[in-house]
């Protein structure tokens, strides 16, 4: 039977301030319990994202993810331990890498299951609209991690089949989603995302916003959240590179190739930038949306699958 299970995060503190009140919530390392659904009707309630505004949501995407990026040191990014998570040591030396990885998997997979787990095609539409709506916000707020998980969501073969449900997709909606798809392409190596995220680094006080008098979005043009997996990419490449070179003639010690840990420390030196660019956003956590937003319900990929199936 398909289940629900609430995600897992890492394990710390995750406080969010604002000047009412403090969102402080205890992050747990291992997955919550499953919660049991029946394919024929697979969610009790209207899902959260039709109850609350597109800018609300978007907002508290930022701050989560800003959250996850500034958490990660700089020594888990050091030999690619992450590759090695499947050893205690490896795990230990990177947890918040894995974090990283892990909310960025299970948002991909709750964007597929806040959609397949709709109960009639009118709201299906509904939500896969207003999921293109806060991937817009996001793509103004440069938050490109949960743009992308958005997107990557949208487009996977378990929500694309849904023929129905993108018939009745609005004509604005579909174009918004046509130019988020091209520019959060992978061709070219990201050269899209890789081209905003380098503006976004060198253009350090642009403002993105036409009305700088709006008190929630003085700062937002000088924020960016990065696409974290780029950085792991190049680490990953860079990493198969030879760590010694033949030495210039026989009889002589191989030499240190230091154009590889240079690159290293470059990729690491561009992470900790965008960890202080993250941190320039205004927004403050919403008391009732922001748990929503941290703690999501999603389904397991094969349950995703006969749910779909169910749909159309």
């Amino acid at each position: 039977m398909p289940s629900l299970s609430e995600s897992s995060a890492r394990s710390s503190q995750l406080s969010a301030v604002s000047d009412e009140y403090t969102v402080d919530v205890e992050l747990s390392s291992s997955p919550a319990n499953s919660i049991p659904c029946s394919p024929a009707n697979p969610r009790q309630k209207r899902s959260f994202l039709l109850s609350y505004p597109t800018e609300t949501i978007a907002q508290q995407f930022c701050i989560i993810e800003q959250h996850y990026l500034c958490a990660v040191q700089w020594h888990e990014l050091i030999g690619v331990q992450w590759k090695d998570s499947a050893a205690k040591d490896g795990h230990d030396k990177c947890n918040e890498v894995l974090a990283q990885i892990e909310r960025f998997n299970i948002m991909c997979q709750w964007v597929a299951t806040e959609v397949v787990t709709s109960d009639t095609v009118e709201e299906r539409t509904c939500i896969v609209e207003k999921l293109i709506r806060i991937a817009m916000r996001c793509y103004q707020h440069r938050n490109y991690s949960t743009l992308l998980q958005i997107l990557l969501g949208l487009q996977s073969s378990n929500v694309s089949r849904l023929s129905r449900t993108w018939e009745r997709v609005g004509v604005q909606e579909k174009r918004t989603f046509e130019e988020l798809k091209e520019f959060t392409s992978p061709c070219k190596n990201w050269g899209n995302i890789r081209s905003a995220m380098r503006k976004a680094s060198e253009d350090y006080r642009h403002l993105m916003w036409s009305n700088p008098e709006r008190e929630d979005c003085k700062m937002v043009g000088e924020a960016c959240i990065p696409f974290f997996g780029l950085f792991l990419s190049d680490l990953t490449y860079n990493s198969e590179q030879p760590s010694y070179l033949p030495p210039p003639s026989d009889g002589l010690p191989a030499l240190i190739n230091f154009h590889k840990h240079h690159i290293t420390a470059s990729v690491i030196k561009r992470l900790l930038s965008f960890q202080t660019l993250s941190r320039r956003y205004p927004f403050r956590p919403d008391v009732t949306v922001f748990p929503k937003c941290l703690f999501l319900r999603y389904a397991e990929e094969a349950d995703i699958r006969e749910l779909s199936l169910k749909c159309e």
